[in-house]
């Protein structure tokens, strides 16, 4: 009976083993914990099976969503958060990021053409480098691009670091998200790039934002505490600051954020619109531009949306088969 018992302990931990190599992406040296999975992300093993013509990252977590998959992850007891931690790996193309279930950190890595989030979870970036040496037009038309439910930008610099500047450069910063956190942080557009953001809660502390155009759409926006003042193409709130050169439209519908904005306090060109009233100076943007800039947001979500959308359906697609 004990030599039975024992062949059956064995047999259960080689399934355990075997079903999370399944879950986890081959990319890194996978260590659990009492807590946690974490997945130390090596270059060599990134190169081998995470590179095709671009990086695919397919960072999968633990689904307990789905009853079949929570039955097997409570069976060998795997209900844990998964995290991939990418530290000083060199990307030399463009970054394909899907992840569910999976918390992701990129940190003191480089990124030397372009980030493409089809959907994603948690992901940070920490102390990384961005080289922008071309134009997007092909993959949304900005550095960064895509949809996530919170992205933490942590002691960041989004600054194109190449050394040739381009007029067509499109180094910018265009997402979706539930949750921005940026934290003493600096994001950087240039040329053409812009930075669009439209968000369900964004959180800045001790950081800058500049670019020649932001458009910021956010349901509540907390800054650093201090008084807001506001200068010709800047917005200055304790010890952030958002500064474009071409202008600055911020939508919020959280009525403290504007509670103390009147005209007279803004200097052309920002507009901060309140989902009431448009509040904005006589030399500020035209209702015509806003529904321009407003178009063209949508219009660059909804080609996040079907990228998800087919990238979905080839997945199940794959899995029928």
């Amino acid at each position: 009976m004990e030599m039975l018992d024992k062949f059956k302990e064995l047999e259960y931990k080689i399934a355990r083993k075997k079903y999370l190599a399944q879950v986890i992406q081959k990319i890194g040296i996978i260590e659990e914990t009492n807590y946690s999975i974490i997945c130390h992300v090596t270059q060599e093993l990134l190169e081998k099976n995470g590179k095709r013509v671009f990086y695919e990252l397919q960072c999968s977590g633990m689904n307990t969503v789905y009853e079949n998959s929570r039955k097997l992850v409570d069976y060998f007891q795997l209900n844990k958060p998964v995290y991939y931690i990418f530290d000083g790996i060199c990307f030399d193309s463009v970054v394909n990021i899907s992840s569910l279930f999976s918390n992701i950190i990129f940190r003191n890595c480089t990124f030397n053409t372009g980030i493409r989030i089809l959907f994603a979870d948690n992901i940070t970036f920490e102390n990384n480098k961005y080289n922008c040496w071309t134009n997007f037009k092909d993959y949304g038309n900005s550095f960064l691009y895509g949809k996530v439910k919170k992205l933490t930008i942590k002691n960041d610099q989004f600054i194109n670091s190449y050394d040739l500047e381009y007029l067509n450069n499109n180094f910018g910063f265009n997402i979706e998200v539930d949750t921005l956190d940026i934290d003493s942080s600096t994001i950087c557009a240039e040329s053409c790039g812009e930075i669009n953001i439209k968000a369900k809660k964004t959180n800045i502390w001790n950081s800058n934002i500049k670019a020649p155009f932001i458009y910021f759409d956010s349901d509540s926006i907390t800054l650093d505490r201090g008084l807001l003042e506001t200068k010709e193409g800047e917005i200055i709130y304790g010890n952030s600051l958002l500064k474009a050169e071409n202008g600055i439209i911020i939508e919020n519908k959280d009525s403290n954020f504007c509670i103390n904005i009147n005209s007279n306090r803004l200097v052309s060109p920002c507009t901060i619109y309140n989902g009431v009233e448009l509040i904005t100076n006589q030399e500020g943007f035209k209702d015509e531009e806003l529904k321009k800039k407003r178009l063209a947001l949508v219009n660059t979500l909804t080609n996040v949306i079907n990228k998800c959308n087919q990238n979905t359906l080839i997945k199940s697609a794959s899995i029928n088969e």
